[in-house]
């Protein structure tokens, strides 16, 4: 284990925001690499038999009696904490069943510059409205948008092979990896995948990652990081949407499509019109100055953003997928969708689209060719993750997962 510089640890212990140096975020990247490490580690001696509980047993009862007790009991913990660093393991949640990928010690999230808050896309899209009336539209637009997105692809046989396993699928979350607006914050355990964020900008016109340049650096000044413990942010227990004043930060793990994954990506729920600071509970906010050299060490890593954003079959239905995201037409089966959801009359639900300008089409809107089903089928055949994924189930929370919150537009 890395030892943390008493530096360091100064600001980690702190509650209040603070200044980090590029050298300790270089110590941070490096307890990051050797978490890493053992996770791999730990997994490599799961799939490889070395942790069978028949041995395990074995060596136990060779004990003498009064120590059988107090060695089973901590194998028990020592496996079961193990599990959260086990890539594969499955884990059941009030919303569904997750496969996670493996734990590491911290949660972070990275911004190129120190914005006025850290709000959700969503959030962001409903500040340009002042009319209350408009934001609860908007809202409402943004579910459609989400469920148009579901019916796009849920017929691949990808999908169902997930739903199959027994693995919930959070459209929701997948959607927003896609550009859609939500009301979740992207989180990740990787502190690398949180550093490029922070270090590198999108250019819409080549339509491509880059460091930030340096005339950029000089504009910007300070880049922004937010760390929080995983212990103390995630709770297993917790809802998505739950009505409370917190809002836990949980698992996206392995969904359909590469991003989440890559991503090591984990979300929070952050309704209107809240931001991460003032509901997600064990959260810090660290400045640094952007360095040129870090900035372009961090984009090779990343592979100049291919290791969070792969070519992967999903790209060939790009074209409808942005079409989607700025949507003013809706199938009727997504309004209907939408209408169960809020308990509603479809007809009152379309009526109050069509006062805003928005409106419904009888037939399907953004068709997928033959050739692309098959095409994207045969993709993810091809690099299917569960040939090399072996999952792993312990019943650490027993029962039956508990549907989502009825307004929820989380579509299992």
């Amino acid at each position: 284990m890395v030892m943390i510089s008493k530096h360091l640890r100064g600001y980690l212990d702190s509650s209040v925001s603070n200044e980090i140096t590029i050298e300790d975020i270089r110590e941070l990247r490096k307890i990051n690499s050797e978490d890493k490490e053992k996770a791999n580690s730990i997994t490599k001696q799961r799939r490889s038999g070395k942790e069978d509980i028949r041995e395990i047993d074995r060596q136990i009862s060779s004990l003498p009696e009064n120590q059988q007790s107090s060695a089973l009991r901590w194998s028990l913990y020592k496996s079961i904490l193990e599990d959260q660093q086990y890539d594969g393991f499955m884990m059941r949640y009030p919303f569904g069943n997750v496969v996670k990928k493996p734990g590491l010690s911290y949660f972070y999230r990275g911004e190129k510059e120190a914005y006025p808050s850290t709000i959700p896309s969503l959030t962001r899209h409903l500040d340009k409205f002042c009319n209350k009336e408009e934001k609860h539209i908007e809202q409402i637009v943004a579910d459609l948008r989400v469920i148009e997105f579901y019916l796009l692809v849920k017929d691949f046989t990808y999908m169902k092979e997930f739903t199959n396993r027994g693995i919930s699928i959070l459209y929701d979350v997948i959607a927003q990896h896609y550009h859609l607006k939500t009301f979740f914050l992207d989180i990740t355990s990787d502190f690398d995948v949180a550093l490029f964020f922070a270090c590198c900008s999108y250019d819409d016109n080549k339509q491509q990652w880059r460091p930030l340049s340096r005339n950029e650096i000089k504009r910007k000044e300070s880049g922004v990081l937010y760390q929080g413990c995983q212990f103390v942010s995630e709770d297993p227990n917790a809802r998505l949407i739950d009505g409370s004043n917190q809002s836990p930060v949980f698992p996206v793990g392995y969904q359909p499509f590469f991003r989440c994954s890559n991503q090591y990506a984990y979300a929070v729920y952050l309704p209107y019109p809240y931001e991460l600071l003032e509901r997600t509970i064990g959260f810090r906010k660290f400045f640094f100055k952007h360095d040129h050299k870090m900035c372009q060490e961090i984009f090779e890593t990343m592979e100049g953003g291919k290791v969070l954003y792969p070519e992967e079959g999903l790209l060939r239905l790009q074209d409808q997928i942005n079409s989607i995201a700025s949507a003013k037409v809706f199938t009727e089966e997504s309004i209907d969708i939408l209408a169960k959801q809020m308990e509603l009359p479809t007809e009152i639900l379309l009526n109050k689209l069509k006062t805003f300008q928005y409106s419904s089409s009888s037939g399907a809107l953004y068709n997928v060719s033959q050739a692309n089903f098959d095409a994207i089928n045969a993709y993810y055949d091809e690099h299917n993750i569960f040939r090399n994924l072996q999952i792993m189930i312990r019943k650490v929370y027993p029962g039956k997962p508990n549907d989502s919150p009825k307004k929820s537009s989380i579509l299992e």
